[in-house]
């Protein structure tokens, strides 16, 4: 503290893994079940409590992607959200 002033943090750094969500058919035909989904202007992160519900955290809102028009590939880009490490297994 200096002459009555205090510096604090006002930016926190999270890291984690990027992610993307894919498809829940094979929209594309390309044989492989890992097509990625279309994003649907909802936010990814709204709603999310990140709370332990039945052993399982939920990181992002599913109700924000929808799978691509058949005969097509989804919009979005990998590393679209980041989940922390420890979601991976």
């Amino acid at each position: 503290m200096w002459h009555g002033w205090e510096l604090n943090s006002l930016i926190t750094f999270h890291t984690g893994n990027p992610y993307i969500p894919v498809a829940t058919s094979n929209t594309s035909g390309n044989g492989e079940y890992a097509d990625p989904a279309d994003a649907t202007g909802v936010s990814p992160y709204a709603g999310v409590s990140h709370s332990i519900v039945n052993g399982l955290v939920q990181w992002f809102n599913p109700a924000a992607f929808v799978n691509a028009p058949q005969g097509q590939y989804g919009t979005l880009r990998r590393g679209n959200i980041s989940i922390p490490d420890t979601a991976i297994s």
